[in-house]
């Protein structure tokens, strides 16, 4: 009877020290940071390490040394196209992402080939990097727990931080866009040119009218609808007469939608007529020339 006690017990503690270990706290969480810039997926991986109060670089962080700007695993990034990092091409794959700091000057980051390292392991070759290149610190407001972020996002790329303490490192990431886009010809924007009436799922009744703005072809809407998109540049997406909407701000194209085309139909070397279409082939809506 004693015995089936002293097991009870021993099982019960065991079960205890199992789920204590499985929910135990770690000085520096993990955290995972990703995003999207046309298309292309950037995707960071690391653990946080929080400051408390300690005197970071130069003390904690050592000058000169090479770090992974986080803690245990080595910090990770990944990119699912081939991008361009501070100018220099990062092709599609996972990396693991080096500092060394410096107490003047700019910063050394190293992009390694090996993504799973630990932050002992400090690269000492060069010739299993994938690139190298010099980013200048910023100072900012402090920031307690490790953070990597994308403050300002564009369409065709973005600025990314590491930020500890007052200490910013920044980074600049290019992405090719998903489409390239042919300029027309004076004459060849001509042919489009004109008032289209609308019919169709998608304001019938309505008016377009297309015109030739500073070698643009920009549509406008003459009377659209609470909140509609009343102008819209019409991007060349390849192919005979194909061309996709463009949205912007001041003559800049920031977003164009390529999942429709808008097709132009001619006659001769004038267009009569386009339609909105959808990826397979479906008429949402169309407008005829009315006045060229």
């Amino acid at each position: 009877m004693i015995v089936r006690r002293v097991s009870v017990v021993a099982i019960a503690l065991g079960s205890l020290l199992s789920s204590t270990a499985n929910a135990q706290r770690r000085a520096s969480e993990h955290a995972t940071v990703s995003q999207r810039v046309d298309g292309t997926t950037i995707n960071l991986e690391y653990d946080r390490p929080v400051a408390r109060g300690r005197e970071l670089f130069g003390s904690l962080v050592h000058w000169g040394q090479t770090w992974t700007p986080g803690a245990n695993n080595a910090t990770t990034i990944e990119v699912d196209r081939d991008v361009r990092l501070n100018g220099q091409t990062l092709p599609k794959g996972k990396y693991s992402v080096w500092m060394i700091p410096r107490e003047s000057g700019p910063w050394t980051v190293i992009i390694h080939k090996n993504a799973k390292l630990f932050h002992t392991q400090r690269p000492t070759s060069q010739a299993d990097e994938q690139l190298r290149f010099d980013a200048t610190p910023e100072q900012g407001s402090h920031m307690e727990t490790l953070a990597w972020y994308f403050p300002i996002v564009g369409p065709d790329l973005t600025t990314l931080r590491m930020h500890w303490g007052t200490t910013i490192i920044p980074m600049t990431i290019d992405v090719s866009p998903t489409a390239t886009f042919d300029s027309l010809t004076a004459s060849q924007r001509a042919r489009y040119l004109g008032t289209y009436r609308m019919s169709g799922e998608w304001g019938a009744g309505g008016e377009i009218s297309v015109a030739d703005v500073d070698g643009q072809l920009l549509a406008t809407r003459l009377n659209p609808p609470p909140g509609g998109h009343p102008t819209f540049a019409l991007i060349p997406a390849g192919g005979e007469h194909r061309f996709y909407a463009g949205m912007g701000d001041k003559g800049k194209v920031l977003e164009v939608t390529t999942s429709e085309t808008i097709v132009f139909l001619l006659d001769g070397n004038r267009a009569t007529a386009f339609e909105f279409r959808t990826p397979d082939g479906k008429a949402l809506w169309r407008g005829d020339i009315i006045k060229p």
